[in-house]
């Protein structure tokens, strides 16, 4: 962390960094750490739809399946703002694998594939 705080006090600043400081708040169960990589993010378009993402996949790693759904939705509306169609593809299928887990929780992941295909 301390590396990344000399590159950002040198004005080495990047989106590469912003991602690999969330995935280290992640990690660290840093919730603040990683709110303040998505308050960065806003408004730039390519970044906000993926650090949204982030989150709705932090939410669902921890059992947050309707925060999940919401982050999803979030980083698909920012990807379509942006034009990033893949992107939006991607949140969007996040999104409807939660709502799909909600409604069979005891289902486990390997078996909701199964199910699914």
């Amino acid at each position: 962390m301390a590396t990344a705080d000399d590159a950002q006090a040198k004005n080495f600043d990047s989106p590469d960094l912003r991602l690999y400081l969330y995935e280290l708040g992640f990690l660290q169960g840093d919730a603040a750490g990683m709110a303040q990589q998505v308050k960065w993010s806003m408004g730039k378009p390519g970044q906000e739809s993926l650090l949204h993402y982030f989150e709705a996949n932090t939410a669902a790693y921890y059992g947050q399946l309707n925060k999940s759904q919401e982050f999803s939705r979030q980083a698909v509306g920012s990807a379509v703002r942006a034009g990033e169609k893949d992107r939006a593809g991607g949140a969007e299928a996040t999104a409807d694998g939660s709502l799909v887990h909600q409604r069979m929780p005891n289902v486990s992941g390997r078996r909701l594939v199964e199910t699914l295909l």
